[in-house]
């Protein structure tokens, strides 16, 4: 035996003897022969399809923020909610968000604090943003920041972009 092709094909043989009287391979995959080699394999029965195609349809694709991970991207802005009251808070994260989308901003941070400095040791402005976020029609995701930005003490937010008029 020279070469691989060689061992399988004993290898195949063996099986074949092996087997008992009666049973068979039902629909054996068909084996192509090239230039002495074995080329029977899934890929060129099924071949893949082409991710990069330029004809995708878009719509069929899923949007931004689930094909790019979000935590990639640059934050273009943030603003820092330490020391406002919950309604304060409230009212200048839908202002800055307002005014960030309209920017063309994709990711933006929300610093509200882990609360260690709030009353009983609870954050209240985390919570109070988080569901703020939840709803707003501004937010297409967001989540806490990494340990370099905030970590749980701050969210950032993929803003959805706002089409205008005209």
């Amino acid at each position: 035996m020279n070469g691989f092709g060689d061992i399988l094909d004993a290898w195949e043989s063996e099986s074949i003897k092996g087997r008992k009287k009666g049973t068979e391979v039902k629909n054996p995959p068909e084996k192509k022969v090239v230039s002495g080699k074995m080329e029977a394999n899934w890929l060129d029965l099924y071949p893949p399809g082409d991710k990069d195609s330029v004809n995708k349809d878009p719509s069929d694709s899923e949007s931004l923020h689930q094909r790019v991970n979000p935590e990639r991207l640059p934050i273009e802005a943030s603003l820092d909610l330490h020391g406002m009251t919950s309604a304060e808070a409230l009212a200048a994260t839908e202002k800055f968000l307002k005014t960030a989308s309209r920017q063309g901003y994709k990711k933006v941070l929300l610093i509200h604090g882990k609360g260690y400095h709030s009353p009983g040791g609870k954050s209240i402005l985390k919570k109070e943003v988080r569901f703020f976020l939840e709803r707003s029609t501004f937010v297409s995701s967001f989540g806490y920041g990494d340990r370099f930005n905030g970590g749980k003490g701050a969210s950032w937010v993929i803003l959805n972009r706002i089409k205008r008029k005209g």
